[in-house]
């Protein structure tokens, strides 16, 4: 149910259902951005994980861009290299700006740290298979 059902179908059910999960997740954030309006961000309160998740989509990219354009192996890790040094520049105002989101923040922890180990995963391979 849900949206998927109202788009594949044209289920009434599924855009009531959709439409109320859309509107409890709207309140959700509104309440934890709230939570944290007075708040301005800083290093005592750094995001570690969305630091690290930022850095490694950045060396993930990097590396894709390299096998995409079938760079040679030295090329596509100059171009990781690259990516990485993005992704760490990113992650640096990423750990202090999702401080904006309050609670929320620490439920974008957890699905950070599911996308760095799919990351890592995906970066072995890049780095192995396309030789």
């Amino acid at each position: 149910m849900g949206f998927s059902a109202a788009i594949g179908t044209g289920s009434i059910i599924g855009w009531v259902c959709g439409t109320v999960g859309l509107g409890g997740f709207c309140c959700l954030l509104t309440v934890s951005i709230r939570s944290a309006l007075g708040m301005r961000p800083s290093f005592d309160y750094f995001r570690t994980i969305v630091f690290l998740f930022l850095v490694f989509l950045g060396l993930t990219i990097g590396l894709e861009m390299g096998n995409v354009y079938r760079l040679p192996y030295g090329l596509k890790l100059i171009v990781g290299l690259l990516g990485l040094i993005l992704g760490y520049v990113a992650g640096i105002f990423g750990g202090l700006w999702v401080q904006y989101l309050g609670w929320m923040a620490s439920l974008l922890d957890i699905f950070a740290i599911t996308a760095i180990a799919v990351m890592v995963i995906f970066d072995i391979l890049l780095l192995t298979m396309a030789r």
